[in-house]
């Protein structure tokens, strides 16, 4: 059974699970990721295709259950922001 949480929503508080809380942070990794893919296929190819293949070598140690890739979502905060400068970040 998983703990409720208590986030704050501006004026009132919203009791969520663990999981839905989870959920949200992971869908809000996925949508920052599809966003720096954009704005770095248009100003650094490059570094956006570095990037594209550090996503997909996070996700294949995720699969092969790699303890230090057990988080996907923080594995992948972890090493594409080693890579991507703070301009893009």
């Amino acid at each position: 059974m998983t703990m409720p949480l208590m986030i704050s929503d501006s004026c009132h508080h919203v009791c969520v699970t663990e999981h839905e809380a989870m959920r949200r942070r992971r869908k809000r990794v996925v949508v920052f990721i599809k966003v720096l893919f954009e704005i770095l296929e248009d100003e650094d190819p490059a570094l956006c295709q570095r990037a594209k293949e550090i996503t997909r070598q996070c996700i294949r140690k995720n699969r092969q259950r790699d303890p230090n890739y057990k988080s996907l979502v923080d594995s992948l905060g972890r090493k594409l922001r080693k890579h991507i400068s703070d301009k893009y970040w």
